[in-house]
């Protein structure tokens, strides 16, 4: 995996960064419960959205600790209408009962954590959108972007991490971007 330098995570104007919400996108995901839903399915409310892959022993678990970070300091500022989505690199390994087994393990919540898989067509389109690279590397796992997106309750990109490293004021910039763009 190569990490990314570190950039202090930074708002984007959702109009200038990404015009239309990847919420439009016509795909269909199965989660980790398997069920069947388009990411249409998510308007309404905003979301934490990162990629990753189950079987990454380096970046993935930072990212999704780096996600439960910012989860526990949203919920600390009393902010309740939110939800987190995790889309697998590799939907051949990640199926929905590994995706299950991934979250009970994880300790993330069913309540506000969503799973997903989606064919490797699918997935790259997604990625494309939200600027994340990733490849196959020769030992059966991927090389990415370490990338963690707010999308605003419209699915419009508004607020980006990019890098493992995540501080404390990189946290409380999820906060205010959510704040400002939740509710939209």
């Amino acid at each position: 995996h190569h990490a990314e330098h570190h950039h202090v995570g930074a708002e984007l104007p959702a109009d200038k960064f990404l015009p239309d919400s990847v919420f439009q996108l016509d795909t269909e995901w199965t989660s980790s419960t398997g069920e069947r839903l388009k990411l249409a399915n998510f308007v309404g409310t905003p979301r934490v959205l990162t990629m990753f892959y189950s079987t990454c022993t380096a970046a993935c678990p930072v990212l999704v600790d780096n996600v439960k970070r910012i989860e526990r300091a949203i919920k600390a500022a009393g902010i309740t209408k939110i939800g987190f989505v995790l889309v697998t690199f590799d939907p051949t390994r990640d199926t929905e009962k590994v995706l299950g087994q991934y979250a009970e393990k994880r300790v993330l919540s069913r309540d506000s954590w969503v799973l997903l898989r989606g064919s490797e067509e699918d997935t790259l389109e997604l990625a494309v959108l939200l600027g994340m690279k990733y490849k196959q590397d020769g030992a059966g796992g991927f090389s990415h972007s370490n990338i963690i997106s707010l999308l605003d309750a419209q699915g419009r990109v508004v607020h980006r991490q990019i890098g493992l490293q995540l501080a404390d004021a990189d946290i409380e910039a999820f906060v205010s971007a959510l704040r400002k763009y939740g509710s939209r």
